[in-house]
C-alpha cells in the first residue's frame, strides 16, 4: 500500500514485521531520534523506526524523521551514478543517511568486521530451535557480506545453526536475560489499578502480565532493572571488536493470524520469544539494528537476518543493507 512508513520498536515491532514480510526495517538506537526519549534509561525500550522495501527508501524516511538537512550533493563520481542522475533528469536533495547510501552502492563500503552468533540471549531458559530457513538465511546473509569484502571474525556455538560452530568469546548476552527482561517490561503494569472490570476487558495475554507484574516483589524488579541498566550502560561491549554483530531474525516461519492468541497466555509469551528471539535485547541494550531479507523459501516466504551496530551508527547499517540488497 505505502513505498514505505514509520514505526515503533520496544522489542521488535519494526524489525519482526519487516523480516516477516521481506521489507528492510531500521531500529535506531536509544535516544537517536528526536521525537523519541532522550534517555539513557534501560526502562526506555521503544523508539521509532523506518520500514520501506529498500535500505535506499528506509534512509530518505530516516533523514526525515531525524529532522535532517536535505542538501543537493555534488556532481557524482563513479559510472552508475552518474547514469542515474542522467535517467533521472534532475538533480535531487539528499540526507546525510541517504548520501553513504548512495555511495555505498556506487563505490562500496570499506571492509568491516562481522560477527556472528546463532546464541539468543534467552537461552538456556528457553529451548530456541532455528528453522532450516532461517539457518539458510544466515548462510547467504553472510555469503554476501563475505563477497562484499567484509571479513568474519566469530560464530557462535549456541542455537541449532548446522555448521556455524566455534565461538571466540564467552556468553555475548546478559545473564538471566528471560527473567529479567519480563520483569522489566511489564513492570508498570502492576502500577497501572486496574480495576477487576478493567482486568476483564484486557486481553488475556496483557491480564496475565498485569497479574505477574503485581504479584512480583518490588526488589525482584529493582534487580532486574539494575542488571539490564548496567548490560545497557556497557552495551558496546556485546560487539568487542566487531564493527557489527549478525543474527537470525525469525527462528521460524511467521505462524498465522491468530495462532498467538490460541495459546494460553503463558505459552503464547514464550512462543513469541521463540519465534523472535535475537529482537527485544538490542532494545534493552539501546543499540541500532536493521533486518535485511536475504532469502525466499520454496513456498515465497521471505527470510531475513538482522545486522547490530555500534551507538549512531544508523547511517552505516543502512549503507551496509544496501549493498547486500543489491548483491
Amino acid at each position: 500500500m505505502l513505498p514505505l512508513a514509520p514505526g515503533s520498536d520496544g522489542g521488535g515491532s519494526v524489525r519482526i514485521p519487516a523480516a516477516a514480510c521481506g521489507l528492510v526495517g531500521l531500529k535506531p538506537g536509544r535516544g537517536r531520534l528526536p521525537d523519541d526519549a532522550a534517555s539513557t534509561r534501560v526502562e526506555d525500550l521503544v523508539v521509532s523506526g523506518p520500514i520501506a522495501e529498500t535500505a535506499e527508501d528506509a534512509a530518505l524516511l530516516f533523514d526525515v524523521m531525524a529532522g535532517h538537512r536535505f542538501e543537493v550533493p555534488d556532481r557524482p563520481r563513479g559510472r552508475r551514478a552518474r547514469r542515474r542522475e542522467a535517467e533521472a533528469g534532475v538533480v535531487l536533495a539528499q540526507g546525510p543517511a541517504e548520501r553513504p547510501v548512495r555511495q555505498a552502492l556506487d563505490s562500496g563500503l570499506s571492509p568491516l568486521r562481522v560477527g556472528v552468533t546463532t546464541e539468543s540471549p534467552f537461552s538456556p531458559d528457553l529451548d530456541i530451535v532455528l528453522d532450516e530457513d532461517a539457518v539458510r538465511a544466515l548462510e547467504v546473509g553472510l555469503g554476501r557480506l563475505e563477497a562484499l569484502g567484509h571479513a568474519l571474525q566469530g560464530r557462535s556455538r549456541g542455537g541449532q545453526a548446522g555448521g556455524l560452530t566455534g565461538d571466540l568469546r564467552d556468553r555475548l548476552w546478559p545473564a538471566d536475560y528471560h527473567r529479567h527482561f519480563q520483569a522489566l517490561w511489564t513492570s508498570r503494569l502492576g502500577q497501572a489499578g486496574f480495576t477487576g472490570d478493567q482486568l476483564e476487558q484486557l486481553a488475556p495475554l496483557t491480564r496475565h502480565f498485569v497479574e505477574l507484574s503485581a504479584e512480583r516483589p518490588e526488589e525482584e524488579t529493582a534487580q532486574a532493572r539494575a542488571a539490564l541498566q548496567q548490560a545497557s550502560d556497557h552495551a558496546e561491549d556485546v560487539l568487542g571488536d566487531w564493527d557489527v554483530l549478525v543474527t537470525p531474525m525469525l527462528a521460524f516461519r511467521a505462524p498465522p493470524v491468530g495462532w498467538f492468541a490460541s495459546l494460553d497466555p503463558a505459552e503464547d509469551y514464550i512462543q513469541q520469544c521463540r519465534f523472535t528471539p535475537y529482537s527485544s535485547v538490542v532494545n534493552v541494550l539501546g543499540l541500532p539494528a536493521v533486518t535485511v531479507p536475504v532469502h525466499t523459501d520454496a513456498d515465497g516466504m521471505s527470510w531475513s537476518v538482522q545486522i547490530i551496530g555500534r551507538h549512531g551508527q544508523e547511517e552505516r547499517l543502512l549503507a551496509l543493507a544496501a549493498t547486500m540488497q543489491a548483491g
